[in-house]
């Protein structure tokens, strides 16, 4: 069955973007040494957590050196599926244009280094109308 919309084409399959290191992959729920409090702190390997759980983003803000990885994980207990979306989900034109980890099964993470400094807004293309999984942000500060 085809795409007929930009959203379906969303969910359809993860994009990779030119020049983002983007890494999809399967992991057991907080590899990597997230703490069970719901992620922030970078991990030993530098990395900036954040759980994707309760049907929200935690923390909902996260602010990072240039360069920097943040890596969410989808630590539902429910089942839920999620989406770390770049954009707004009111901007269809621009949702998704700088990352879309595509469907996170609970245990999946999805990371994206930041080379540019600025604020990034993010959302959970699938719960998109739940306050707690839009409008995250992430904050890339100059070295």
């Amino acid at each position: 069955m085809a795409c007929r919309t930009f959203k379906e084409a969303r969910r359809c399959s993860a994009r990779a973007v030119p020049g983002v290191s983007v890494v999809i992959c399967a992991a057991l729920a907080c590899a990597g040494g997230c703490n069970a409090g719901g992620g922030g702190p970078p991990a030993d390997d530098g990395v900036v957590q954040v759980s994707i759980g309760n049907l929200a983003f935690t923390p909902k803000s996260v602010t990072i050196q240039q360069g920097q990885t943040v890596r969410w994980t989808n630590n539902e207990s429910n089942g839920a599926i999620h989406t770390t979306t770049s954009g707004s989900p009111d901007d269809e034109a621009q949702a998704g244009q700088l990352w879309d980890s595509g469907e996170l099964n609970p245990g999946d993470t999805f990371e994206r280094t930041f080379s540019d400094v600025g604020e990034f807004t993010y959302f959970c293309d699938i719960h998109e109308e739940l306050a707690a999984m839009r409008d995250a942000r992430v904050i890339v500060q100059a070295p």
